[in-house]
């Protein structure tokens, strides 16, 4: 089974020329829904029931993180709900902590 943790995830989107404020709603995954998921997040995958996104304690920070499992070979997404609005020309940066449990790929930004 491939299994890929995207651990104490701090998904921030800031502008390069001008520090402001975070651009990604619940960047932390504090906040969960009526189902325990990570609130303003979704995630899909090529391959049904090839995998499951889950609430972790195993953080970098805060009090929870993003787990992906993913047992397909195909793609998937984790994504924000929020729609970013960016500037022409402008430079922004997307960090994050991850990790990765033992042989799956890492994965990418």
């Amino acid at each position: 089974m491939k299994m890929l943790g995207a651990v104490g995830v701090c998904a921030v989107l800031t502008g390069l020329h001008a520090w402001t404020a975070e651009l990604v709603v619940n960047p932390g995954f504090e906040t969960l829904d009526d189902k325990g998921q990570p609130a303003e997040w979704g995630w899909w995958t090529r391959e049904r029931g090839a995998g499951r996104m889950e609430v972790s304690d195993e953080r970098h920070d805060g009090a929870r993180a993003l787990r992906i499992v993913h047992t397909g070979e195909k793609d998937w997404n984790a994504t924000n709900s929020r729609r970013t609005p960016v500037k022409p020309g402008a430079s922004y940066a997307i960090t994050c902590w991850m990790k990765r449990a033992g042989d799956a790929r890492a994965g990418s930004v």
